[in-house]
């Protein structure tokens, strides 16, 4: 007994050894020059998180902030001797509230921070695209294709064309069954390669929501802009914001295009638009 009493004084007065030794060595770092130094430079590059907004049944992306990681910073600068800014080490600080971290809400923006926009086309029955694929090619813009589920079986080399695009299910026939929309994501994410992110509704559909939330998709709800295409987003274009059309004029978008990219937006996927850092 006084044997294993004898054992276990040595480990407590190890263990209280080695947490005052650490203490020292912390205590030291602290006041270590370089460490100094880094944290002298945190204003330069902190940015607190902006969290995302939720108002009823919607919602907007937050924005990641930034912090500096100061315990691997200070093992970098320490290594080489001295303080270099290029070794500072940058963490992402995720908003408190967040759309990674909500379904079951319709998101109908993008972060009004962010000069970009995003277009989605609704594609509910076949359509020649060439012309608008070309149009996006040589603006140099990207876009997100909604495809109704009913499209797939027999239209697989037309679908390929889009593959470069980002590709999302819209419905099946306008039917929300869950084994419908099962069925087309699944077939759809083996033509691209590419897991489904987003489900999308012209209106608030509880059902479609419900599915999309267990799938962890994002319901994105917007009015589907069917005419005037140009004069709707000259008169309500903002930051962040989603075009969503399902008829259209070649002519009609080019020139909607050329307009967005004048007054300086970035044509960018709902996937890059919505992201929060």
């Amino acid at each position: 007994m006084r044997k294993v009493s004898k054992i276990a004084g040595i480990i407590l007065f190890m263990m209280i050894s080695m947490y005052y030794t650490n203490k020292s060595l912390l205590i030291l770092r602290e006041k270590d020059p370089i460490m100094q130094q880094i944290k002298d430079s945190e204003k330069k590059y902190a940015i607190d998180p902006v969290d995302a907004k939720i108002t009823e049944n919607e919602m907007i992306p937050g924005i990641y902030g930034k912090s500096i990681n100061y315990e691997k910073t200070y093992h970098e600068m320490k290594k080489n001797g001295s303080y270099n800014e290029l070794y500072t080490i940058i963490n992402n600080v995720k908003p408190t509230i967040s759309i990674e971290d909500n379904y079951d809400k319709y998101i109908t923006k993008g972060n009004p921070n962010k000069k970009q926009i995003s277009i989605i086309f609704i594609t509910s029955e076949k359509k020649d695209y060439q012309k608008t694929l070309h149009i996006l090619e040589k603006t140099n813009s990207k876009a997100t294709f909604f495809i109704d589920g009913s499209l797939l079986e027999n239209n697989y080399n037309w679908i390929k064309q889009l593959k470069e695009y980002e590709l999302e299910i819209l419905s099946y026939e306008n039917n929300y069954e869950e084994i419908f929309l099962k069925t087309s994501i699944s077939y759809l994410n083996t033509i691209t390669n590419q897991p489904s992110k987003f489900c999308f509704t012209e209106y608030e559909n509880k059902k479609l929501l419900d599915f999309c939330k267990k799938e962890k998709y994002h319901t994105i709800k917007k009015s589907i802009t069917k005419k005037n295409l140009y004069q709707e987003v000259k008169n309500h274009l903002e930051n962040a914001m989603i075009i969503a059309i399902d008829n259209y004029m070649e002519e009609e978008l080019q020139i909607t295009i050329d307009y967005i990219k004048k007054k300086g937006y970035q044509l960018v996927t709902l996937e890059e638009l919505l992201k929060e850092d």
